[in-house]
């Protein structure tokens, strides 16, 4: 009895315990911004970890069509965002591996998480473009058809003979956001003698030029690629030589700070995404240099760095103000509490609003526990101690009235009456008074 009672409450125990552990399994998951970019765009990556934290690893299947800002993650029961830019058509695998993580009962979280992204490209269009932009990516010009050649760079210059008159210009949006050419939406471009300029604005603000040289008629200057030979109004061109970005927190101590894709004077837009550990900065501190002493650099949206997207702008302008190029960084800040991973309208399910929530039954399973626990050891303590005291005495009396004295009856043997005899009581001698007279 004593030792099935002790082992009903060591299996009670050990069911408690391993439910215990199961209600603090942690886990993660992974989802993207969007799975389709074009060449040359970005979107996030979200990776989730709910009750757990540690390293998580982030690789690409194929770093030509899809690579990954950082190779490695540390998130601590929360969420935070990776930045993928597309490279080249095709579709490429990201997986986000468990590689040191650890729930908050010290247990190992493993597995991985995969997300497909898929790369596309935009077909040259045959006049302006109107397509309106996507609202997950931001416009750059990644190629541009010039007649019957493609160049991927802007601000070179193509030289033609007398007898072209007119040339095609087909820009590629990265986007597909919409653009004119020379402020107007034709891809035709009639030429003059002499050096043309070919102005490509995007709707976002950006503009990329390149120059095409009509040869007068006594130039036999054959139909090709001159970029050494720059024209005067090239000469002139404003950009930036060099971009450095300081968050500043609190106690005004900088910290420098990385964006992506790197700093390039033809690359007019970059993004940047602060970790948690960096929610406490207020302002960035820009150290931009322009190609010439006399240009002016102007920054704004520096000043007040807010939870979310933040648009910083930097203009740079040519002394007379002719020349104007505009640089972007976008940040995103995190909040300083941990996010809300989903919003809906729904109301709390009966178990949210139950008394029996994951904390409670924890609190209650531990208590059962160790009530059963304290009275199985009360209840073995009191067999021991009484039920051994029982069993001694009984054997002790069986021994003394039994074997270990043989031939003796100690039963009470019945009592035979005896016959006192009777004796018959003489009477009493009755004495009597003298009537003589006394002496």
């Amino acid at each position: 009895m004593k030792k099935g009672f002790i082992v009903i409450t060591l299996f009670i125990i050990m069911i408690s315990i391993s439910l215990i552990s199961n209600a603090a399994t942690g886990s993660f998951s992974v989802s993207a911004s969007s799975t389709s970019i074009n060449v040359g765009s970005t979107t996030n990556i979200n990776i989730t970890a709910k009750d757990c934290g540690g390293k998580f690893a982030i690789t690409s299947s194929d770093s030509n069509i899809v690579s990954v800002s950082e190779s490695s993650k540390w998130i601590e029961s929360g969420s935070q965002s990776i930045i993928v830019t597309g490279k080249k058509v095709g579709t490429a695998t990201i997986t986000i591996t468990a590689s040191n993580v650890a729930d908050t009962s010290e247990n190992e979280v493993s597995g991985s998480k995969t997300v497909k992204i898929t790369v596309k490209d935009n077909s040259p269009s045959t006049g302006g473009n109107t397509q309106n932009p996507s609202t997950n990516e931001k416009a750059t010009m990644t190629k541009v058809q010039v007649g019957n050649k493609t160049y991927t760079k802007s601000g070179f210059t193509v030289k033609v003979g007398n007898e072209v008159t007119s040339i095609k210009v087909v820009p590629t949006i990265s986007n597909g956001e919409s653009y004119t050419i020379n402020g107007g939406t034709e891809n035709t471009i009639k030429l003059e003698e002499g050096t043309n300029t070919i102005n490509i604005k995007l709707a976002s603000g950006n503009t990329y030029k390149i120059y095409i040289r009509r040869a007068a008629k006594v130039d036999e200057t054959p139909n090709i690629i001159d970029e050494e030979q720059k024209p005067k109004e090239e000469e002139e061109k404003v950009f930036l030589k060099s971009l450095i970005v300081k968050g500043v927190i609190l106690d005004e101590e900088k910290i420098e700070l990385s964006f992506i894709p790197e700093f390039s004077s033809e690359v007019y837009e970059y993004s940047m995404i602060l970790d948690e550990e960096m929610a406490s900065i207020t302002k960035l501190d820009i150290e931009a240099i322009a190609n010439k002493e006399d240009c002016t650099v102007e920054i704004d949206g520096n000043e007040e760095i807010q939870d979310g997207e933040n648009i910083v702008t930097i203009t740079v302008k040519s002394k007379d103000g002719k020349a104007t190029q505009i640089y972007k960084i976008i940040v995103i800040k995190p909040a300083e509490v941990e996010p809300v991973l989903a919003t809906t309208d729904e109301t709390p399910t009966q178990e949210e609003n139950s008394f029996f929530t994951k904390d409670n039954l924890k609190i209650i399973i531990v208590s059962a526990t160790s009530v059963i626990a304290i009275l199985g050891i009360i209840f073995a303590v009191i067999e021991y101690r009484y039920g051994k005291n029982t069993e001694e005495t009984d054997f002790e009396e069986e021994e003394i009235c039994g074997s270990k004295f043989p031939g003796i009856n100690l039963e009470k043997e019945e009592s035979e009456e005896v016959e006192v005899p009777r004796y018959e009581e003489e009477p009493p001698i009755r004495k009597t008074k003298s009537k003589g007279k006394h002496f």
